[in-house]
């Protein structure tokens, strides 16, 4: 209808409502036609001419089913249709009030149609069962009306809510939206499928927070529908009547220009049972609104409707009614046009109710005149239940789809009596901007056009005419979800370090090499070259893990390979590192500290070694085995604590992310393995703290490797803080792990072999073992040895001599070569005037004691008298009284694993008379 006639259509439709309230029943007869003589049945119709819905609109579709059944021959042909009309104004407390009195007054009424709006129609159900009327339904979809338990006597040719809180679930899922905000206003028929609603798209993987859902109340002003609105939010589905509806646009469209909640930023769900035109009726009623229809357009545009109207497929074939759907739909329309009324979506809900009713009326009758009944003998009290029991039983009927067809399609009640075949319809509001793939462009003015149904199956389909593009010509709208942007690291970050990482690579190689090349050196070959090379691999898997940490990757699979190859990198160079490293000290720990012959001739070698570092290696590679099994260590989506959110040129919000591993138990596992490590930096500092008073360079590393667990344990402190507080910090969390590691790693090689490249340029052929200071301060006995003392020497190699013919008497012992081989071992090599002591006090006790370990513990290169070799080094005083040296052994090439050092005499002895025998 042409906005200019509205006006008047608005007061012809007063006058006919005012026309149909004063009539007691109306009916078709035409003034021509001969008297009928028919029994009259009468049906209370009641629907709402205001309100918050206006149903009126459907009287016109119940006028022509009842002129059609009443000129019928095929259905009720004794008897006469005739109905009485009620206004509920869509309220319950009006509605059960109307009810109350056409069922008081006149006639009874053998049926009731209505009440025009769910609200309403759910008053006047929970009453109408009490006067066994069976109650039937044509624009009532709230889901709380499904209850037969309440309500024993209802049925309706409407679909309920239920399938329309699916449909808005398929088409949230078709465009791929994530959250939705749901205005609903206080009314059962909407609050109880929203609630739905919500269940299903929390099921669905839909986002919906504590406050997806808001109530809207019926008496909420406009100023308060500011206040539903969620910032983040762009999708909205309005669930409640077109009144409210209103408000919530003009609260809308108020907001512009500082926030255009229109399409493309926005875009808005309503229901697809409003009034034609809904926008502009009645605006003059509603002093709430004060928006033009300028206003609303642009917020409409583009906006969805989702209409619950089971249709028949095609619209030309054939139906139970007198009319296809085609013609009813014209027919309809020109009742529309000559009464005065609006139009109405449910319209031809009415017209096939009004035929069911009819349907199972003509049906019951068999059955009633079996029992002696008719219909006309219905009175509410005695034969009521009967009658309305048999007419509901040919409801009941209705279950297959062939049974009966109306225009809108097969009608079928479930058990519930409600109406299950349903395919809602989703609408798009439009104007003649753009065609549709047919060619065909927009209605003008703005008008709903159908673009698309949802199937049983719940799958949306659009028309011939529509698809993604004519729907959507800007784009499928934002839900307004934030953007989330994965971050990785500052590409100077990442060029520096693999700068560095690489650079310590060709470090250790440099180290690898120099292990290789001077590994027969006396200086490097008491270090055990061997194990050095575990050292060097560690080291090496050390700064291989850096690289993992900075390559930037953002893709989830990427960096969780990337987090499981530096774990292990990192735990396996470590353990092999500096477990060989806690190995070395405690082999020297063990020669060194409280000697005896059987450590002396039982020494650890280097497989030793590398079997405790490999065990120490072994157990965190069990820890991490169990990790990948139990917990799910995996890269997980975690906010960039390093950059704050931002709004892209759509101003959606933008928030940054980061990729981090992490698992359930993690905590646990970081603990475990850092208490680990640990407690093999606390080993390491006891032995190195025993150790330190080993005077030879090659072996006497406790004041490097002191050194190297400082620098260790601080790192390794600031790291165990940098996993737990900086992980959400991509740069600094990267920056503080793999510089650590560098300067770790980079520590334990410098402090290992640069001092020995330092020995080997001074000392080219790396026989100076000693320290320095110590042969300063503790002269050797030939730079002070005076005339009458060589000579005594020379009586003592006799007297060993001797000693060694007495022994051969008791066990084979090899002839001393000469006592100057024993000096050639070792250019530090001082005799005391203890040997003098030892030698006299060995010749009184000789048959009482070892005779080689009186000789003050010297092996002279042959056997002992236990018949084992006694290779190795051994200590002798000088008259300061002080240990002179360890004698090294170098006839051997295992040597590196074969040093000792005898006890040692920290007081000086006493003097031994000059008078003692040699």
């Amino acid at each position: 209808m042409p906005l200019l006639w509205r006006p008047l259509g608005l007061v012809l439709g007063s006058l006919c409502q005012l026309l149909l309230l004063l009539s007691p029943a109306r009916g078709h007869t035409p003034d021509d036609a001969p008297p009928d003589n028919r029994t009259e049945l009468r049906i209370l119709y009641i629907t709402s001419f205001g309100g918050e819905y206006n149903s009126s609109g459907s009287i016109p579709a119940v006028e022509i089913a009842m002129e059609q059944i009443n000129n019928s021959s095929d259905i009720l042909e004794d008897y006469r249709l005739v109905y009485e009309v009620g206004d509920s104004q869509c309220d319950a407390t009006v509605a059960r009030r109307e009810f109350f009195n056409r069922i008081l007054r006149g006639e009874p009424k053998i049926a009731l149609v209505g009440a025009g709006c769910s609200v309403a129609t759910e008053s006047v159900a929970e009453v109408s069962q009490f006067w066994n009327i069976t109650h039937m339904s044509y624009a009532s979809s709230t889901s709380s009306l499904n209850s037969r338990a309440l309500f024993p006597n209802f049925w309706r040719t409407y679909p309920s809510e239920d399938n329309l809180a699916k449909a808005v679930m398929v088409l949230v899922q078709q465009y791929g939206w994530q959250q939705l905000k749901i205005i609903t206003q206080d009314e059962s028929l909407f609050t109880a499928s929203s609630e739905l609603l919500m269940s299903g798209l929390m099921e669905a993987g839909v986002f919906v927070d504590q406050n997806g859902t808001t109530l809207f109340h019926s008496d909420a002003a406009m100023a308060d529908a500011e206040d539903l609105f969620s910032p983040e939010i762009r999708v909205y589905f309005l669930n409640m009547y077109s009144l409210h509806a209103r408000r919530i646009l003009c609260a809308a469209a108020k907001a512009a220009p500082t926030d255009e909640r229109y399409y493309p930023s926005y875009v808005w769900i309503t229901l697809g049972w409003y009034p034609e035109q809904w926008w502009t009726q009645d605006v003059a009623s509603d002093t709430t609104v004060n928006c033009t229809d300028a206003d609303f357009e642009p917020l409409l545009k583009r906006t969805l409707a989702i209409q619950q109207f089971p249709t028949a497929e095609d619209p030309t074939g054939p139906t139970n009614v007198s009319l296809t759907a085609e013609e009813f739909s014209r027919e309809y329309e020109q009742r529309l046009n000559d009464s005065g009324f609006g139009f109405e979506v449910t319209g031809a809900h009415a017209y096939d109710a009004i035929w069911a009713l009819a349907f199972a009326l003509d049906r019951a009758l068999p059955l009633l005149s079996e029992s002696n009944l008719t219909l006309e003998s219905f009175d509410y009290s005695t034969t009521a239940a009967s009658i309305s029991s048999a007419v509901q039983q040919q409801l009941s009927s209705l279950t297959s789809e062939s049974a009966f067809t109306g225009v809108t399609g097969p009608l079928n009640f479930n058990e519930n009596g409600t109406r299950t075949a349903s395919q809602p319809r989703v609408l798009q509001y439009r104007d003649g901007s753009r065609t549709n793939l047919c060619g065909e462009s927009g209605p003008t003015p703005l008008e709903r056009v159908r673009i698309g149904t949802v199937n049983a199956e719940g799958v949306f389909n659009y028309t011939a005419c529509d698809d993604n593009d004519t729907t959507w010509p800007a784009g499928i709208p934002s839900d307004g979800t934030p953007d989330e942007l994965v971050g990785s690291l500052h590409p100077a970050l990442f060029i520096a370090y693999s700068v560095l990482t690489s650079l310590g690579i060709l470090f250790a190689i440099f180290c690898l090499f120099f292990n290789i090349i001077f590994k027969k050196r006396k200086i490097v070959r008491l270090t055990s070259p061997n194990l050095n090379f575990a050292i060097i691999a560690g080291a090496i898997m050390l700064y291989a893990s850096v690289y993992f940490f900075v390559i930037p990757s953002t893709n989830e699979l990427t960096v969780t390979i990337f987090c499981q190859a530096r774990s292990w990198l990192q735990t396996m160079g470590y353990f092999l590192c500096f477990g060989i490293i806690l190995a070395k000290m405690w082999r020297v720990y063990y020669i060194f500290h409280n000697p005896s012959p059987k450590k002396k001739r039982n020494p650890p070698k280097d497989w030793h070694l590398l079997l405790g570092a490999v065990v120490m290696t072994l157990v965190s590679a069990i820890v991490l085995i169990c990790v990948a099994i139990f917990d799910d260590y995996t890269a997980k989506r975690v906010a960039d604590k390093e950059k704050d959110s931002t709004r892209n040129a759509d101003r959606l919000l933008v928030n940054y992310f980061i990729l981090n591993c992490d698992g359930e138990n993690s905590i646990i596992w970081i603990i475990f393995l850092y208490g680990y490590i640990v407690v093999t930096q606390i080993v390491a500092v006891i032995l190195a703290f025993r150790t330190r008073k080993v005077k030879i360079k090659a072996l006497n590393d406790a004041k490097y490797i002191t050194m190297t667990i400082y620098f260790t344990t601080v790192i390794l402190t600031v790291m165990v803080i940098g996993a737990i507080t900086l992980q959400d910090y991509i740069n600094a969390d990267a920056g503080v792990f793999g510089g650590g590691i560098m300067v770790f790693t980079t520590a334990v090689l410098v402090l290992i072999f640069i001092p020995k490249m330092v020995v080997l340029y001074k000392d080219p052929r790396g026989e100076k073992i000693f320290d320095r200071s110590y042969s300063q301060s503790h002269p050797t006995f030939s730079e002070t040895m005076t005339d009458a003392e060589r000579e005594r020497l020379v009586e003592l190699e006799k007297h060993c001599k001797n000693l060694e013919r007495r022994l051969s008497k008791y066990e084979h012992v090899e002839p001393l070569k000469s006592f100057n081989r024993v000096r050639k071992l070792s250019s530090s090599l001082d005799m005391t005037t203890n040997l003098t002591y030892s030698l006299s006090t060995s010749k009184q006790g000789l048959t009482a004691q070892n005779p080689m370990t009186s000789l003050g513990g010297i092996s002279l290169g042959g056997n002992s008298l236990g018949g084992t070799p006694l290779v190795g080094p051994s200590v002798v005083e000088t008259s300061l009284g002080a240990p002179s040296a360890v004698i090294v052994n170098t006839d051997s090439d295992a040597n590196s694993d074969e040093f000792r050092e005898s006890p040692k005499r920290e007081e000086t002895p006493p003097a031994v008379p000059e008078e003692t025998n040699a």
